[in-house]
């Protein structure tokens, strides 16, 4: 099997997913040749040790010129004669179209990777982008939803039920799992991903200036519609990281008594799952997925969205201790029910099951 996955700004959790499936996919004996296409700009370095995996980037930039050269891709994708095209996150969707004007002779799997129509953007706008999604599902074989919670909201906006199948995000569980030494002094909180509206980093900000008696640490950069954030602008217990590789990321989580994700949506939140693997409580806002994998008080805390209170509530009723054992529950809930290998193994069901659609 020849596998095509064509991506736009792959960053963030988008990365991390591709990263992730390819990294399984090329253990796979079924699959062949696995190719990705990915925008020049805003995307990290993706690399893989394989000879079956190709790397593809192209000039872009969102915007009308951006997307005429997106759905060009569709001639070199033919090209390469795939069996299956996966296709990732909403403006990558837009391929589908393509696939609707001159149906190819491959099959289209189409992620969002976070419905446009489940933000914070108003009912009429988030009606117009489940209408597009509608007509869009016909230029797909199957769609692949990476929570139970996105699935739950594709079905009442009316996405087609025959084509869906959620399937959860999942990381790579080593054999030999990390155990976190014992921390010192303030508390340390940290914050990983990107500064846009949508991962509340602002929310987090205006939080830390009401607890001066924790340290926080923000690892991540401006993507799409992002905060502009600089150090003469925070709090002294705010410290900027930059954005920083998986290794260093992990690294922090080992020094760090929680992560916290205040984002106003998610549809999922793999940081989430990346903090519990290295032991680290997770603080959540009750959003999307998020919510289905905080499902416990054992392994995190859930607290109201948008809302800088909520933040400084949550922080205020936990200490290192109760963080602590959260993290240690949270390491243990990852091996049971988020493996990368299981995810891989449903994806290619999947895609063997649309070719019989």
């Amino acid at each position: 099997m020849r596998v095509v996955h064509v991506g736009e700004y792959v960053s963030g959790g988008v990365a991390t997913y591709l990263r992730v499936l390819i990294s399984e996919q090329m253990k796979n004996p079924e699959i062949s040749k696995i190719v990705l296409f990915m925008s020049s700009t805003n995307s990290e370095k993706l690399e893989f040790d394989s000879n079956k995996v190709e790397i593809i980037t192209y000039p872009y930039r969102r915007g009308f010129s951006g997307i005429v050269r997106l759905l060009s891709l569709w001639k070199t994708i033919k090209q390469i004669q795939p069996d299956v095209v996966h296709l990732h996150s909403s403006f990558a969707g837009l391929l589908r179209f393509r696939n609707l004007v001159q149906h190819a002779r491959f099959n289209v799997i189409y992620c969002a990777h976070g419905w446009s129509f489940t933000r914070d953007s108003g009912m009429l706008k988030n009606q117009v982008y489940a209408a597009v999604e509608r007509f869009l599902a016909h230029g797909c074989d199957s769609i692949i939803n990476i929570s139970k919670s996105e699935q739950n909201a594709a079905e009442s906006f009316g996405l087609p039920v025959n084509k869906m199948i959620s399937i959860n995000n999942s990381i790579v569980v080593p054999a030999t799992l990390p155990d976190k030494r014992a921390l010192e002094g303030k508390l340390k909180i940290l914050f990983v991903g990107r500064f846009d509206r949508q991962k509340g980093v602002d929310l987090l900000v205006e939080a830390a200036k009401k607890l001066p008696q924790m340290a926080f640490k923000l690892a991540g950069r401006t993507v799409v519609d992002g905060l502009s954030i600089a150090d003469d602008e925070l709090p002294n217990n705010i410290e900027l990281l930059g954005w920083l590789t998986s290794e260093e990321v992990a690294k922090e989580m080992l020094t760090s008594d929680a992560v916290i994700i205040p984002s106003r949506w998610e549809g999922f939140g793999l940081v989430a799952l990346e903090a519990m693997r290295n032991q680290c409580a997770v603080l959540a806002a009750n959003v999307g997925g998020l919510a289905n994998i905080i499902d416990s008080d054992n392994i995190g805390k859930l607290f109201q969205p948008e809302s800088v209170k909520a933040i400084v509530d949550v922080l205020s009723s936990v200490n290192r201790e109760s963080l602590h054992a959260m993290g240690i529950a949270g390491q243990k809930r990852v091996v049971q029910r988020y493996s990368s290998v299981k995810m891989e193994q449903n994806v290619f069901h999947e895609y063997l099951s649309s070719a019989e659609h």
